[in-house]
C-alpha cells in the first residue's frame, strides 16, 4: 500500500510538471464533485429532518394500522410485540368487518368493528361529544349508528341478519349511536360490537 501511494505521488508530481494546466484542472473537477456529493447529501438530510419536524407538529401523532395478510386476524399475542417497539404509545386491538346487514326496511353494506374500551382512545376529543342510547347488551349487541338504523328501519330491540362466513346470523340491535367521530367511519354505516363477540360472530 505504502509503495503504491509513493508511485501515485511520483506520477502525479511528474504530470503536474508536465502538464501544469491539466493536471489542476483534474484536481479541481475531483474536489468540485466531491464538494458537490457532500453539498447534496446534507442537503437532503436537511430536507428530510425538516419535512418530518413539520408533519409531526402539523399532524401530531400518527395513527397505524397493524394487520394480518389473511382474513383471521393477528393473534392476541402480537399486542404486546407491537405495544413494545420504540415509538409506540398506546395499542388498540380492532376487528374491522365489511358485510351487509338486513333490516325492516333495505340492506347495506356495513363496516362492523369489534372494539374494545380503549377504542375511544383513537379519537381525543371526540368520545365527549358522542350520544349513545341504549347499550351493548351485556356484550353480545350491535350497536348502529342511527342514520344506519334509520335506513335498515331496525329500532333497539329488533334484530338484523348478518352475513358471516357461518352463514347468517340474527344479531340483536341493542342501542345506536350519533355524533363524534362515528360520521367519519365509512360514511356514518357503521356498526359496533364488544370485541369477543364479533370475534364469535365473524369467525376470526
Amino acid at each position: 500500500m505504502k509503495a503504491f501511494l509513493v508511485v501515485l505521488r511520483f506520477l502525479g508530481v511528474r504530470h503536474f510538471r508536465t502538464r501544469r494546466l491539466r493536471t489542476a484542472l483534474t484536481v479541481a473537477g475531483i474536489a468540485a464533485g466531491v464538494a458537490l456529493v457532500f453539498s447534496i447529501s446534507v442537503i437532503n438530510g436537511t430536507l428530510i429532518s425538516s419535512a418530518r419536524s413539520s408533519v409531526r407538529e402539523l399532524a401530531g401523532a400518527a395513527e397505524l394500522e397493524v394487520a394480518s395478510a389473511d382474513t383471521t386476524g393477528l393473534p392476541e399475542r402480537d399486542v404486546q410485540e407491537v405495544a413494545s417497539i420504540d415509538g409506540v404509545d398506546d395499542v388498540v386491538p380492532v376487528l374491522r368487518v365489511t358485510t351487509k346487514l338486513t333490516g325492516a326496511s333495505t340492506e347495506r353494506r356495513v363496516l362492523v368493528l369489534g372494539v374494545t374500551p380503549s377504542f375511544s382512545r383513537l379519537f381525543p376529543g371526540r368520545a365527549e361529544s358522542v350520544d349513545v342510547q341504549g347499550s351493548a347488551g351485556g356484550g353480545q349487541g350491535l350497536v348502529l349508528s342511527r342514520p344506519l338504523a334509520d335506513q335498515l328501519g331496525s329500532s333497539i330491540g329488533d334484530l338484523v341478519a348478518a352475513e358471516t362466513p357461518k352463514g347468517p346470523a340474527a344479531l340483536n340491535v341493542t342501542g345506536t349511536v350519533s355524533g363524534g367521530a362515528v360520521s367519519l367511519l365509512n360514511g356514518g354505516d357503521v356498526g359496533v360490537m364488544f370485541l369477543p363477540a364479533a370475534q364469535q360472530t365473524f369467525a376470526r
